[in-house]
């Protein structure tokens, strides 16, 4: 169960590297040799509507200070969602015409939620608005 735990997690950060260079950056835009600190944590529902803010990837930068890699969604006390990867495999396939397309993390307003995340000296955003 470790092995798996700690395979899927490396797949994750993998998957992550490998969708930043298809977002036009080339390999040597990259920085895969900066130190990261990734952890998993599970948080309780945080209230705050941020997290429905459409597409926007840099909503966990806003509100972590970290980059939230994968995460998976708690439907009941017994029910885990499987694993969301952030950019990849994460927009909700229900369309509320309120809030146009959105990512599964906007459940994470209401519901539990695990959350690997990495922190590290790369910022997705520049802005000095920030509190990272």
């Amino acid at each position: 169960m470790l092995f798996q735990n700690i395979f899927v997690i490396f797949t994750m950060i993998a998957l992550s590297i490998f969708s930043s260079i298809g977002n036009g950056e080339t390999i040597s835009q990259v920085n895969v040799t900066s130190s990261s600190i990734c952890y998993e944590m599970v948080y309780p529902p945080d209230d705050n509507p941020i997290w429905s803010q459409g597409l926007d990837m840099n909503l966990d930068m806003v509100q972590l200070c970290a980059d939230v890699v994968a995460y998976k969604l708690r439907w009941s006390t017994t029910l885990d969602s499987d694993w969301y990867v952030t950019g990849i495999n994460d927009i909700n396939p229900i369309l509320y015409p309120e809030y146009g397309l959105r990512r599964m993390w906007s459940y994470f307003q209401t519901h539990y939620h695990t959350c690997v995340i990495c922190k590290s000296n790369k910022h997705k955003i520049n802005s000095n608005d920030t509190k990272c």
